[in-house]
């Protein structure tokens, strides 16, 4: 067994390490499988474990660390009929395709949709300005030790 060599055959195409495949997780998946839907993969190798079955080893070839990855052994764990083999066809083989952000004007109103400043970096709006009191930020209700013995300790950051 030597899962640089092996190959396993999907959809009547060998794979094996080197191949490229899109990522098609079905209804055995996890929700993190789940995220890799149509993406575009490397088979680093073809495992078999000890009852048999058989999982293509790949990585993702749009993460900037997928060569680290490999390098490390980490790798994603997909069934044969979970990929489907590019064989440079019709088939678009490149890089997933990010939309940009929604404009402001298509999410309507500042802050009918959305939670945030409109300013980079400004942070959430609906705090009202001021001090909190000791009572604010939590919803822990202080109470006094319950064992008259028990050493009382000041409230706060008291390491300097």
């Amino acid at each position: 067994v030597d899962p640089a060599r092996d190959v396993t055959v999907v959809a009547g195409v060998r794979v094996s390490k080197g191949s490229k495949v899109r990522l098609r997780p079905n209804r055995r998946a996890d929700a993190q499988d789940l995220f890799f839907a149509d993406q575009a993969a490397t088979v680093t190798g073809v495992f078999a474990d000890v009852d048999g079955e058989t999982h293509v080893a790949v990585v993702l070839d749009d993460d900037p660390a997928a060569e680290l990855h490999d390098w490390y052994g980490r790798y994603l764990y997909f069934a044969p009929d979970e990929v489907e083999p590019l064989t440079g066809g019709a088939m678009d083989t490149g890089p997933a395709q990010y939309r940009d952000e929604e404009p402001q004007s298509a999410r309507g109103a500042p802050g009918s949709r959305d939670t945030g400043s409109d300013e980079p970096g400004g942070g959430p709006v609906d705090r009202p300005s001021g001090t909190s009191d000791a009572g604010e930020g939590t919803t822990i209700d202080p109470q006094e030790p319950i064992d008259d013995a028990s050493p009382t300790l000041a409230s706060g950051d008291q390491g300097g």
